[in-house]
């Protein structure tokens, strides 16, 4: 007997209970059935959290593969820096530097004026609540991701040692410089370059016909290709019991009083489980709407180019973007990525031939070396158009819903591949909250 009144039997026995306790958990989750909805990013990603919670999972995709939708070709940049506060612009923002200096009075209290003041406060504090939410999730995705591939040896096309924020207008620099004193004080670590600066942190930029006037140095961004990832990431997935259901698409959703109770497929097949999960980009908002969901969400339209390269082209070592022009390029095995602009289309996904020009015109004048336009002649460049799940409110929309067992996670619009990671642990914890 030791001096505390416990022997090695007594700790063996508590290790067993303890075991037994964990193995139960991880029992009673395993027999719960959840289905995702899409098999992009967002959904594969959210599959392989639930799977590691011990949930019995099932991706379903109307595509015969997986991420070719709004994951396939897309910017493929690890925006993690990419945090901005979401305070409301309003004309009584200017009353709060002389709110002291007010002579309040009950009459005051009671006016249109204060009840839009207080409207105001009550805004701009749920805006910073949201703003701190928002950022955590960067931050988390970025420790996240580089877990998920250092823990299954994940293969795709991938970079973090940064990306270059490119400028060429002095205004937009300095607005740039300004704005980075906001990311510093989170946490974000970068560096303002010069030119001379930019062309030594990136040698290919040398030949550019654009006028550079300065950079930043995004040290925790990176690059990589989302389809690889994804397709690597449903590979563990499998590992962990994860099914896969391709060209399966889903017509309705049945639900009696507080729960869903089935999918019916396209096909009139019945698919049934304990939960549901929603990550099917913009589409989300349509398949919804029946339920009399109105989820905050809009299509955003957005285009790229892949560019093959010949041996002898000069690549460039680091991911480059031009905030100004909305134009993200990277590297991505032997080919790069040139990705960017905004269309308000609804769900209209056809390509638009100025846009692709446009595209092509920005990459050949930061890149003149790498004979852009004589590749698009020669049939070497690749185009493409998605549709961005935007919410409206600037936050992802990772919640729980009026159904008990139905889960929403969508809205990341242009940070799809970035917020993933965290957005897919995100919602398998509130799943499991719900879900026991």
């Amino acid at each position: 007997m030791s001096k505390g009144g416990f022997d090695t039997k007594h700790f063996i026995l508590i290790g067993v209970l303890f075991m037994s306790f964990f193995i139960n958990a991880v029992a009673a989750a395993s027999n719960k059935k959840i289905i995702v909805l899409g098999g992009g990013v967002i959904g594969v990603t959210s599959a392989y959290y639930l799977a590691e919670k011990g949930y019995d999972v099932t991706v379903i995709e109307q595509d015969n593969d997986l991420a070719k939708a709004t994951s396939f070709a897309n910017g493929a940049q690890l925006c993690y820096s990419c945090i901005y506060p979401l305070y409301p612009k309003s004309v009584f923002s200017t009353l709060l530097h002389f709110i002291q200096d007010l002579q309040l009075n009950y009459s005051f209290l009671n006016s249109p004026l204060f009840k839009k003041l207080e409207n105001y406060l009550a805004s701009k504090a749920l805006n910073q609540e949201l703003t701190e939410y928002r950022n955590n999730l960067f931050k988390e995705s970025s420790i996240e991701l580089r877990a998920l591939v250092q823990k299954w040896n994940l293969q795709f096309s991938y970079q973090n040692d940064g990306v270059l924020q490119l400028f060429f207008n002095k205004k937009k620099f300095k607005q740039a410089q300004e704005d980075a004193e906001y990311k510093t004080k989170n946490g974000i670590k970068l560096t303002i370059l010069s030119p001379a600066e930019c062309l030594q942190r990136e040698p290919t930029l040398q030949f550019t016909k654009k006028d550079i006037k300065g950079g930043i140095l995004m040290e925790q961004d990176g690059t990589g290709d989302t389809y690889l990832f994804t397709k690597a990431l449903a590979e563990v997935c499998k590992k962990l019991g994860v099914k896969f259901s391709l060209n399966t698409e889903i017509k309705e959703i049945r639900f009696d009083k507080s729960k869903i109770t089935s999918l019916v497929t396209k096909d009139g097949e019945i698919l049934a489980a304990d939960g549901y999960v929603v990550s099917l980009a913009a589409q989300s908002k349509s398949l919804l709407e029946p339920l009399k969901i109105d989820l905050p969400l809009e299509p955003v339209k957005g285009y790229s180019i892949t560019i093959e390269l010949e041996e002898q082209d000069e690549l460039p070592l680091t991911g480059i973007a031009d905030p100004a022009n909305g134009i993200f390029y990277a590297r991505l095995g032997n080919s790069l990525r040139v990705a960017g602009l905004i269309e308000h289309a609804g769900m209209d996904v056809s390509l638009n031939p100025k846009k692709i020009q446009l595209l092509i015109k920005h990459a050949d004048n930061l890149f003149p070396k790498l004979k852009i336009k004589e590749k698009d002649h020669a049939g070497k460049i690749h185009q493409w158009a998605c549709l961005r799940p935007s919410s409206t409110t600037m936050v992802p929309l990772i919640v729980t819903s009026k159904y008990d067992n139905l889960f929403i996670n969508t809205g990341q619009g242009g940070y799809g591949w970035t917020l993933a990671p965290a957005s897919g642990k995100l919602l398998a914890e509130l799943v499991e909250m719900k879900i026991e």
